[in-house]
């Protein structure tokens, strides 16, 4: 039986031996399925490896078999350069200001004799509209109507010993002429005329007085107006020499406009008080009030006769007059006083000037100019007047020349460049 045993064993593993030649079997499982895991892993490494090279051998290819090129470089085109071509014309100067609307008249109304105010006008009140003439304020007249009574007896007194006086003095010349009177009782009679005389001008003089300031005890507005600030009421007792009210002229303003000395020039403006009325500048005003806009024509009357000390600037005056009324409504001449106005005053006609756009200046005093041969060219001109979108060139520039007007940092001395007409530009 041990026997046995043993040659089914050796049986057993002779038929689990394989040959050389044979392909794994079943047998050996462990030692086949390690195999078959490390084929896996290598194809997995080994693939993109190969792709890589397979595409980097095919650029090689393609270079090595592509044709060479001899590449060429185009030259740089001219740059295109926006012009203008300068051309001479007329220029009407203009002066812009600014400044606050004033009053042209403006008054305290005082009280001249004392009072208590009985009664007070409805426009008697501060943004009133008042005529000229019109009462605004009476005080308590009654003692003045009785110092006018008083004034007028005593008046009349003086009359009466005035006549007597007068009599009595031809009566004495009579007599002194006839011999009956003495010369003592002629100059007696003589010095009580001349007494009783100065005794009626007197009288007269004090009823005049008092009838003056009865009248007094109303005040009247002297112009038409506006009243400005009220400074009494009703019942309120008033010194002499109190101020009633303050009220201000609606028949014209006044606008103080700052002016630089140099732009004088352009004015035609004497440096004086008064300026004669053909040669008064014409001034546009406008201004902003309560959302709506004021505009107004006037005139520059006069100039102030010393330079500003801290802005070293000349004040114009312009003045507008208030425009014809309808009705009994009263003159205004549409400006609100106070009003932060601008201004532009119309200056001297200049001939042969040249107009460029702003942009064209090359800081302050240059410009480029396009010769004939498309070349830029800095040109030092004469700069009359600039402001933020115009320049006004006075010399240094030709008509017909071409100006550049854009670009200017980017041009240098002798560029060439592509003129082109500003605004026709794509």
């Amino acid at each position: 039986m041990g026997t046995s045993v043993l040659a089914v064993g050796r049986r057993a593993r002779d038929r689990c031996a394989p040959a050389r030649w044979t392909a794994p079997s079943r047998c050996a499982p462990h030692g086949d399925g390690m195999l078959r895991m490390n084929g896996k892993r290598g194809a997995r490494v080994w693939a993109p490896l190969l792709v890589l090279g397979v595409g980097l051998l095919a650029s090689l290819g393609l270079v090595s078999v592509e044709p060479s090129r001899e590449s060429g470089v185009e030259a740089p085109r001219a740059p295109v350069v926006p012009v203008v071509e300068a051309a001479t014309g007329i220029l009407q100067l203009e002066v812009r200001a600014q400044g606050t609307v004033e009053p042209e008249t403006e008054t305290d109304l005082v009280v001249e004799v004392p009072g208590r105010v009985a009664w007070t006008a409805p426009a008697f009140r501060a943004g009133g509209y008042v005529r000229a003439g019109e009462p605004l304020l009476r005080l308590d007249r009654r003692d003045a109507e009785a110092a006018l009574e008083r004034s007028r007896a005593a008046v009349e007194r003086a009359a009466s010993q005035h006549a007597l006086a007068k009599a009595t003095l031809e009566r004495r010349r009579t007599l002194r002429g006839a011999g009956a009177a003495s010369r003592a009782a002629l100059d007696e009679a003589e010095s009580r005329a001349a007494v009783a005389a100065a005794n009626l001008r007197e009288a007269r003089a004090v009823r005049a007085q008092v009838a003056l300031d009865l009248d007094r005890t109303e005040i009247r507005s002297p112009f038409d107006g506006r009243v400005r600030a009220r400074h009494l009421t009703e019942g309120q007792f008033a010194g002499r020499g109190s101020s009633a009210a303050r009220i201000y002229s609606s028949e014209a303003v006044l606008v103080r406009l700052p002016i630089a000395s140099q732009e004088l020039a352009y004015l035609s403006l004497p440096f004086g008080p008064d300026v004669l009325p053909e040669a008064q500048p014409e001034v546009t005003l406008e201004g902003h009030f309560a959302g709506q806009p004021h505009r107004v024509q006037g005139r520059i009357v006069r100039t102030e006769g010393a330079l500003d000390p801290e802005t070293r600037m000349v004040v114009a005056v312009a003045r507008v007059e208030a425009a014809a009324s309808e009705g009994t409504a009263p003159r205004s001449p549409g400006l609100p006083i106070g009003l932060f106005v601008d201004a532009r005053i119309t200056g001297r006609v200049l001939e042969g000037v040249i107009d460029l756009p702003r942009g064209a200046l090359l800081g302050q005093d240059e410009v480029w100019v396009v010769d004939d041969e498309s070349k830029v060219r800095a040109r030092r001109v004469t700069v009359l007047r600039a402001d933020g979108e115009r320049a006004w060139i006075s010399s240094g520039l030709e008509a017909g020349e071409r100006v550049a007007v854009r670009a200017l940092g980017l041009l240098r001395e002798g560029m060439e460049v592509r003129p082109q007409a500003a605004g026709a530009e794509s």
